[in-house]
């Protein structure tokens, strides 16, 4: 399955929550911890994070600092393979965060959407990589749930909160970020092998994504949503997909892209499954000379 390339969450939640509330207490071993974690110092990292802990725990447990703090301290265990303690941090993460999110104004929404979906989705992350997709499930939904209230507008605003609420969804990519969430929500379901369930999210991600000029990045979601439907053997869905996906990225100028490749690729296997086996060598004579192409290009 095609997967964007994301900035690290982690970073985002360290900016967010220090945006929300500035202690040099909290911030100085959050820092520390995120060096540490950077040059996979784990149980470094360990101390420093349960030292920022301390400290925001003086804050009240309302105060998203404690879930940002219990999150990184989730990821220093989780690399030194204390999965339980792990899972156990990420669960503390999120019932946290959803005390610490509600933001009373407009102004103050960029960052709590922000803490508070990178917190969901990371944690959710480490469910996901120990196989315990129920977990990962709730904590993705949460970040669709949280996705959905940004993108929710009035359409006449009537007053500065407004204003600010409809320059956040303009800023942020609210309609964009949300399509991100439920593809997530997609891999997921794909994962597991709940294809018709991973179908319908990826519905909902292209349904958002078609207003959006970036025809590429329309056509790697319908390249997801193809890939689904091959796999229940939907072959003529399928097919017209990755056709439509072919020509998004054609007219985005997308042709010699590693995503394209890779949908050149997964068509031509539901090629070869149908029996088109000339088809199919044909698109992958085609995938071999772009990528020789490709890589004897300067990097």
């Amino acid at each position: 399955m095609q997967r964007r390339a994301k900035g690290s969450l982690l970073i985002l939640i360290f900016i967010c929550l220090s945006a929300l509330g500035q202690d040099s207490a909290w911030d100085a071993p959050m820092q520390a911890g995120k060096n540490a974690m950077a040059k996979r110092q784990y149980s470094e990292a360990e101390k420093s994070f349960r030292e920022a802990l301390a400290v925001a725990e003086k804050f009240g447990e309302k105060d998203a600092r404690v879930s940002g703090s219990l999150l990184f301290l989730a990821q220093a265990c989780d690399a030194q393979a204390k999965m339980d303690e792990a899972e156990a941090l990420a669960r503390r993460a999120a019932d946290s965060m959803n005390k610490a999110h509600k933001p009373k104004q407009a102004e103050q929404q960029f960052q709590q959407i922000e803490a508070a979906s990178a917190l969901f989705d990371k944690a959710g992350d480490l469910f996901a990589s120990h196989q315990k997709y129920p977990d990962a499930e709730m904590l993705y939904q949460g970040v669709i749930h949280i996705r959905e209230t940004a993108v929710e507008e009035k359409h006449a605003p009537q007053n500065n909160e407004d204003f600010f609420r409809f320059a956040i969804q303009v800023a942020t990519n609210a309609q964009g970020a949300l399509a991100g969430a439920h593809e997530k929500l997609g891999h997921l379901y794909f994962a597991e092998h709940k294809f018709p369930e991973a179908a319908a999210a990826y519905e909902k991600a292209r349904n958002i994504r078609e207003p959006n000029p970036d025809k590429h990045v329309l056509a790697q979601t319908i390249t997801n949503l193809a890939t689904c439907y091959a796999a229940q053997a939907k072959y003529d869905q399928a097919e017209s997909l990755y056709q439509r996906a072919l020509a998004l990225f054609e007219q985005a100028n997308w042709t010699e892209k590693p995503e394209t490749l890779q949908t050149m690729q997964s068509y031509a296997l539901l090629l070869k499954t149908t029996g088109r086996d000339t088809e199919a060598s044909t698109m992958l004579e085609k995938v071999a000379t772009i990528r020789k192409k490709l890589d004897q290009m300067p990097r």
